[in-house]
């Protein structure tokens, strides 16, 4: 069983990282688990949660968060090590190489439902415009 967390230290580059995110749009969830190595903060942006871990310049991690972020690892999620909110905002993909992918896959989402929106519209217009047609040939008695 793992010690409580509550109340643990807050790294002091954690309110410029928490309103960098903020500032970009980002939701941003501080993590105070109550799992001792857990760590600092969730960073939920374009569908996608990221860990993060804060640490200071010549921060280190703990022995027990190197054994949280090894299982975490096991299980898929990567737990990113962020000492600048420059380095928060490449995480998550706000900035850097990441950000332009994130924005070349939106732009592309964003097309893709605009070319589908527009077919929608043109069947639903072709659709009343048969309907229109079919009233006017139907005769009506004198």
């Amino acid at each position: 069983m793992s010690k409580p967390r509550f109340g643990a230290q807050v790294d002091t580059v954690q309110p410029a990282i928490v309103a960098a995110l903020e500032q970009a749009g980002a939701k941003v969830l501080v993590l105070d688990v109550g799992e001792e190595g857990a760590p600092d903060l969730a960073v939920l942006w374009l569908g996608h949660t990221t860990l993060m871990e804060l640490k200071s310049a010549k921060g280190r991690l703990e022995p027990e968060q190197r054994r949280w972020h090894e299982g975490a690892a096991r299980r898929g999620v990567r737990v990113h090590i962020c000492r600048t909110p420059r380095e928060a905002l490449e995480a998550v993909g706000i900035v850097g190489e990441l950000a332009e992918a994130n924005l070349r896959a939106t732009r592309e989402m964003a097309r893709a439902f605009q070319a589908e929106q527009r077919r929608t519209e043109k069947q639903q217009a072709a659709a009343l415009g048969a309907q229109g047609r079919m009233r006017s040939s139907v005769r009506r008695p004198a």
